[in-house]
This record gives C-alpha cells, structure tokens and sequence, in this order.
C-alpha cells in the first residue's frame, strides 16, 4: 500500500510538472496571439486612413477635371469606387460630374441614376467628411 501510494505521488507529481509546462506554453502562445492581434489592429488603422488620404486624393482630382474628362474617368471606373469617390467630393461637383456622365448616354443616365441610389443609402466614411 505504501508502494502504491509512492507510485501515485510520482505521477501526481509528473501530471503536476506536465500541467505546468501546457500552462507556460499557452501563455506564451495567448501573448504571442494577443501581439499578433494588436499588430493586425494598427495596421488595419494604418491602411484605413491611407484609404481614406487615397480617396479625398481621387476626389480632389475629379473634381479639378473638366465635367467630361470627370465623367469620362468615372465611366471606366467601378461602381463602388465611382460611390465613394462621388460621397467624398463637395455636392455641387459631385453634381456636375453625374448630370455631365448621365448626359453622355441612356445607359451612363441609368448608371448615374444607380449611382445616386447607391449614395444615398451609403453611410459616410468614419474619418472623412464629406462636403
């Protein structure tokens, strides 16, 4: 009975060691994790406000073109880009540049007209304003 309790003191000890060490390693892998969380967070923070330097950039742009070459750049460029670009700009040149695309055709009139939709259920960019 001695023997047995010896045996089981053993591998309470060696169950305690092994507890320890996972113990250790998970809380190395939990700080690497929490750093590689963090990381990821500055850097989505980097990327949204070089996004939203990049977009007030593209807006300024289209805005010093004239109302055909304004038009004519939104004409090749996506939809979802066309919306944010419009969003950003001021409203009167936002208008110019869609009254001068749905001017340009019936299907680039639909395409405006989807794009002033699409606007007006659009939520405004968190850190640009729009004018």
């Amino acid at each position: 009975e001695k023997d047995a309790l010896g045996v089981r003191e053993q591998q309470l000890n060696e169950l305690e060691t092994r507890l320890n060490a996972e113990r250790q390693e998970l809380t190395a892998v939990t700080q690497a994790v929490s750093q590689m969380q963090s990381d990821f967070d500055k850097n989505v923070i980097r990327l949204n406000a070089q996004d939203t330097d990049n977009l007030k950039r593209q807006a300024k742009l289209i805005s010093s073109m004239t109302p055909e070459g304004a038009a004519a750049t939104l004409t090749e460029m996506d939809d979802d880009d066309v919306v944010r670009i419009l969003f950003t700009m001021k409203a009167d040149d936002a208008s110019i540049a869609l009254d001068t695309l749905s001017k340009s055709g019936k299907a680039q009139a639909k395409r405006a007209a989807t794009i002033i939709e699409r606007m007006r259920r659009t939520l405004p960019p968190t850190t640009a304003q729009s004018k």
